[in-house]
């Protein structure tokens, strides 16, 4: 049935007799019925000016324009040259495909694929937009809309507000994300090009490529063979591990933690590293940059222009020191393979590492004031269990149990259950991409403390108390 005016639609029964394609390629200004044993489509150059009510077209193609689709009102696939001019309220539409356009979608709207070579124009308020991939373009994403999987070759051009985007991988493209927007998994060999003001990107893994991060935008986890170009500004980048790649740290930068076989390409300015541990190497360190804990087997090519370093392990290696470097070797043996004569090498001595020292070095906080519990943390497998020995349970509100407990002081491995200070250090023990960061509190007595650490960022403990989940594993 063709239906080339409003009048002829009008005119429409409620109910067909046999199941009937009522077919719109006219000029019509609203479309809010919905009918028994037919579907609506819209072809051609047609024109709607609003869909509205509970109304719901099956198929949009050809280079048909609707104005405006709100209320509940469904569309179900959107194709060809077609334009959406706007989508709000709790309106819905599910497929986008083909060159079609939809140029704005906003309040609780939801698009659930956008495909193609499709374009969305903007999206805001709380609107949803379930998928987007192959070729498909997203211009603006703002307000405290969602984005939940951005994958294949598409591309969102801006990303600000309070605007989330779930997933981005494949090879995907993300040109801008500022404001407080968050980003929460960045995977395969996807691409974002800036992260500013105080976006936020949870973690960062795969090959995937972040071109820039600063102002002060947080990277909450790098790792695998992930690369970020840039980081500047105050930001901050929370963990790198595995092979991950840094390639610039500058400006006021911090790096909180880097671990694994992790590298940083150059750090410079007044840019701060505060712990680099296992076999991770830094290649470049000069300015007024700051390295506060380099231990393990890590390695520092070069030292340079009044940059500290403080080594807390004889297998730190740092190849060559000048132009003013100090190097404060604490309880440690070692020396820089090669320096110049301005270099200062400052050795501590000896000193007992006591509980005392692990919670004023790492700002450990306690239960409450008045508490005997100290609030530490812990990394655990995707079934809970831990990744030394996969047979020792963490369960949210319930006590964990040492079963090899040993209290000797100069046991630093085994006899204990392990946990860390902060979120940031206990992920260098994460060593799978799916594990779960645990909070738990810790009775004072229960805790010791190896007196000369090799990782001076751990503890030993008789038990624990799991007192929540707040990273959950990634898929």
């Amino acid at each position: 049935m063709i239906i080339e005016s409003q009048k002829e639609f009008d005119a429409l029964p409620v109910a067909f007799d046999e199941y009937t394609e009522i077919r719109i390629v006219g000029k019509l200004n609203k479309v809010d019925k919905t009918f028994k044993n037919a579907f609506m489509s819209v072809y051609g150059s047609a024109t709607i000016e609003s869909v509205y009510g509970s109304a719901t077209i099956k198929y949009v193609s050809g280079s048909a324009t609707i104005k405006s689709v709100s209320d509940s009102a469904t569309i179900e696939s959107v194709s060809g040259s077609a334009t959406i001019k706007s989508v709000s309220d709790s309106a819905t539409i599910k497929y986008v495909y083909g060159s079609a356009t939809i140029k704005s979608v906003s309040d609780s709207a939801t698009i659930e694929s956008v495909s193609d070579s499709a374009t969305i124009e903007y999206v805001y308020g709380s609107a949803t937009i379930e998928s987007v991939s192959d070729s498909a373009t997203i211009e603006s994403v703002s307000g405290s809309a969602t984005i939940k999987s951005v994958y294949g070759s598409a591309t969102i051009m801006s990303v600000y507000g309070s605007a989330t985007i779930k997933y981005v991988y494949g090879s995907a493209t993300i040109e801008y994300v500022s404001g407080s927007a968050t980003i929460e998994y960045v995977s395969g060999s996807a691409t974002i090009k800036s992260v500013s003001d105080s976006a936020t990107i949870e973690y960062v893994y795969g090959s995937a490529t972040i071109e820039s991060v600063s102002d002060s935008a947080t990277i909450e986890s790098v790792s695998d063979s992930a690369t970020i170009k840039y980081v500047s500004g105050s930001a901050t980048i929370k963990s790198v591990y595995g092979s991950a790649t840094i390639e610039s740290v500058s400006d006021s930068a911090t790096i909180e933690s880097v671990s694994g076989s992790a590298t940083i390409k150059s750090v410079y300015g007044s840019a701060t590293i505060k712990y680099v541990s296992v076999s991770a190497t830094i290649e470049s360190v000069s300015g007024s940059a700051t390295i506060m804990s380099v231990y393990g087997s890590a390695t520092i090519k070069s030292v340079s222009m009044h940059t500290i370093i403080r080594i807390m392990s004889n297998s730190v290696v740092i190849l060559t020191a000048q132009q003013q470097a100090v190097l404060i070797y604490q309880n440690c043996k070692g020396c820089p393979k090669k320096k110049d004569a301005t270099v200062q090498i400052v050795r501590t001595k000896k000193a007992k590492y006591t509980l005392e020292n692990f919670i004023n070095i790492y700002n450990v906080q306690k239960k409450s004031k008045e508490s005997k519990k100290i609030i530490l943390y812990k990394f655990v497998q995707h079934d809970y269990t831990d990744f030394y020995t996969s047979k020792i349970k963490y369960e949210i509100g319930k006590t964990v149990k040492a079963p090899d407990w040993d209290k000797n002081l100069n046991v630093e491995c085994g006899g204990g259950l392990h946990l860390s200070p902060s979120v940031e250090i206990c992920k260098n023990f994460n060593k799978s991409n799916n594990g779960h960061a645990l909070r738990c509190e810790v009775l004072i007595s229960d805790i010791v403390v190896h007196p000369t650490p090799q990782y001076p960022n751990k503890i030993r403990c008789k038990k624990c108390f799991v007192v929540e989940e707040i990273i959950k594993g990634k898929p």
